[in-house]
């Protein structure tokens, strides 16, 4: 965030190179659409202030963007009723996956080609107004960090969808929402690199410019030739 007078900025949580720091500055929220056939498009953005959670509005969020029926399928945080619908999956539930090409450990940032999946119904949000019960896919991986076969100990990855793929398949699918993070780069160093204003409403309509990139970033028609002058 450049500048000490910008209106609603203030110290948030983010991460750089996978640690935890505070940050100064103002805390976008962007939605964006993709199908197998299309690149990524921004469907809604939104500003917020610097210390927003990452959660915050999002549910508001995604409803203005996506009001009609939709497939979804989005990672959820292991808490204690995620950790305790995992914990009831039987290990002859799970079947082996093997990925057409291999892909990034979250939390290792190493390759891993292959993994094992299952599901079991959940309901997230249990306590809310957004109450939803999908199916809660759990993608496992071996700890890299122990080597005996007898005592495996396995990392999990849980996500919850609607969609009515099959469990493999429906992971694959979840796996490409990975390619929204290549809207976040035309975004950081566009738009949102030097946004101008000390006031928090001129700087969320510059915030909300990638939403119309016709009016916004195209360059002015040529003027006409002056008539020669003789």
């Amino acid at each position: 965030m450049y500048g000490h007078a910008k209106q609603g900025a203030s110290f948030g949580h983010t991460k750089i190179a996978g640690k935890t720091i505070l940050w100064r500055g103002l805390s976008p929220l962007a939605v964006t659409i993709s199908t197998e056939t299309a690149a990524p498009v921004v469907a809604g953005v939104r500003l917020r202030a610097g210390r927003a959670g990452s959660s915050c509005g999002a549910a508001n969020m995604v409803t203005e963007a996506v009001n009609t029926g939709a497939r979804f399928s989005f990672t959820l945080t292991k808490n204690e009723p995620v950790n305790a619908a995992i914990a009831a999956i039987p290990d002859e539930a799970y079947t082996a996956v093997h990925y057409p090409g291999a892909v990034t450990d979250p939390d290792t940032g190493e390759l891993i080609s292959d993994a094992h999946v299952a599901e079991v119904p959940y309901t997230a949000f249990a306590d809310t107004r957004h109450r939803i019960t999908g199916r809660l896919i759990v993608r496992r991986v071996l700890d890299a960090n122990t080597q005996d076969p007898l005592f495996p100990v396995w990392r999990h990855h849980p996500f919850l969808t609607n969609t009515t793929e099959p469990t493999a398949k429906a992971d694959i699918t979840h796996r490409r929402h990975a390619v929204c993070e290549t809207v976040w780069p035309d975004l950081i160093d566009g738009p949102w690199a030097h946004q101008p204003s000390g006031s928090f409403p001129a700087n969320a309509a510059w915030n909300s410019s990638p939403r119309s990139p016709t009016t916004c970033y195209a360059p002015p028609p040529p003027s006409p030739a002056a008539p020669a002058t003789p």
